[in-house]
């Protein structure tokens, strides 16, 4: 995902290295399309922080990742900055604390606390004390960037398989889709707007080794995911039990019941579907989702046939020849 703050500072940089006097091949696009230094020259390195210092632009370590981070492209001195950096950084937390398994424990839960805290600041209000806070959540989500395990990848090697791709179907109305950043008033705020679903792996060290697969959905009443509890913490002990897991990072309101299952049912037809080339033994197949007034309210919708309103660009995995449902549904509650 590329952003447009970032785009506008590449372009920026590249302008004023410019008028400078520093050509364009001192400095480097990265994959996920975002400048950064090059690393085949030291003096490209100083011409860049040069550059940005001029602009008065502070660039966060995690500036480079293929993770789909925002950076505040304001200068400090301008009157909005406080504003746009936290939205910048609300942003970051939302969208890193879906990833548990991308980053050490000790770092992702630095980054989870306080990104809580920058959630329950008012941007219109800010003291010095809640400014210094929003500084402490940027530093705990940049400092991710030094405790990485594995890339930021779509894959099952990686930390996310999306299921949708850009063919993502919506029955909601669109009046009805909205994502406010913060929860003033009673809105539904749980993700970014730009929330893909998508499956996170948890597999044996030889997942044909498992008793099965186990596709895990924490509970939330539709309106969030309460995965810390419910989710990142019993996805690793169905491993010790000798299950392969997935974790499903489902859509939850402003979407509506429809859509929530639609990505439940495609979550069960892809692992299903990729199970010969991910080398999955599908010989037990169990649904955990935690038994709450969503889990009550979506078990017998969980069944409807969304075929017909599943993108054509999906092929096969929307088709008969790969069943949405699965062997087994189990409502619980994890203690």
């Amino acid at each position: 995902m590329k952003n447009k703050s970032v785009k506008t500072m590449v372009a920026s940089v590249l302008a004023v290295g410019m008028m400078m006097g520093i050509p364009a091949s001192a400095f480097a696009v990265s994959p996920g399309g975002m400048s950064v230094p090059s690393a085949q020259s030291v003096d490209s390195s100083e011409n860049c922080a040069q550059i940005l210092d001029w602009l008065g632009i502070q660039i966060p370590r995690h500036f480079d990742s293929q993770a789909p981070y925002k950076i505040n492209t304001l200068s400090e001195s301008d009157p909005n900055y406080w504003q746009a950096e936290w939205e910048t950084q609300v942003y970051n937390y939302k969208m890193v604390r879906n990833y548990p398994t991308l980053y050490t424990q000790d770092a992702w839960d630095a980054a989870q606390s306080a990104g809580t805290v920058m959630m329950g600041l008012h941007p219109e209000s800010l003291t010095d004390a809640n400014k210094q806070q929003i500084l402490e959540a940027r530093d705990a989500i940049a400092a991710l960037a030094d405790h990485q395990l594995k890339p930021y990848s779509d894959g099952i090697n990686g930390e996310v398989i999306y299921l949708w791709g850009d063919d993502m179907p919506v029955t909601t109305l669109a009046e009805d889709l909205q994502f406010p950043l913060v929860n003033y008033e009673g809105e539904s705020v749980y993700d970014n707007a730009d929330f893909q679903p998508f499956l996170i792996p948890y597999l044996l060290d030889d997942p044909s080794s498992a008793k099965g697969t186990i596709i895990v959905a924490s509970g939330g009443g539709n309106t969030s995911r309460s995965n810390p509890v419910e989710a990142y913490a019993v996805c690793p002990e169905f491993n010790k039990l000798g299950y392969n897991c997935f974790l499903l990072q489902r859509r939850v309101a402003p979407y509506n019941n429809d859509d929530i299952v639609m990505d439940m049912q495609r979550a069960v037809r892809m692992v299903k579907y990729y199970s010969d080339q991910w080398g999955i033994d599908l010989r037990v197949r169990c649904w955990l989702c935690p038994a709450t007034r969503a889990a009550a309210a979506t078990s017998a919708p969980c069944w409807k046939n969304f075929t017909a309103t599943s993108p054509p660009a999906s092929l096969t995995l929307t088709t008969s020849a790969t069943p949405w449902t699965p062997s087994t549904a189990m409502w619980t509650w994890p203690i």
